[in-house]
């Protein structure tokens, strides 16, 4: 983080490593986001890995709670649970209490 506006009510400090929900479609190495939307990385974190919770964390809950309305007791099926959005989906349902019936292959598997 390069710059903090003065009047920010934030945890955040210059010099953190960030990354930033943007409004849809909006994906840059530099950008001017409200506090509220800016995420500390943790330091075992890559910045490429920092980009999957804006993006696809935030795809799965929206589609499992608005659209697909998941509730706890409820089964959900992932396909692809060994690729991102598929592991945010399992992860995202595992906190909801739902139990999960998932085709979780190695990540480059062959599909036969």
């Amino acid at each position: 983080m390069a710059e903090i506006a003065s009047d920010s009510r934030t945890s955040l400090r210059v010099g953190d490593r960030v990354c930033a929900s943007l409004p849809p479609g909006g994906f840059a190495e530099e950008a001017i986001v409200d506090a509220a939307n800016a995420l500390k990385i943790a330091d075992a974190l890559s910045f490429a890995g920092a980009t999957l919770f804006p993006t696809i964390y935030a795809t799965a809950f929206a589609g499992l709670t608005w659209r697909g309305n998941l509730k706890a007791g409820e089964t959900l099926l992932v396909h692809g649970a060994a690729e991102a959005s598929g592991l945010a989906a399992d992860k995202f349902r595992y906190t909801q209490r739902a139990s999960c019936c998932n085709d979780k292959r190695d990540a480059g598997a062959a599909v036969r």
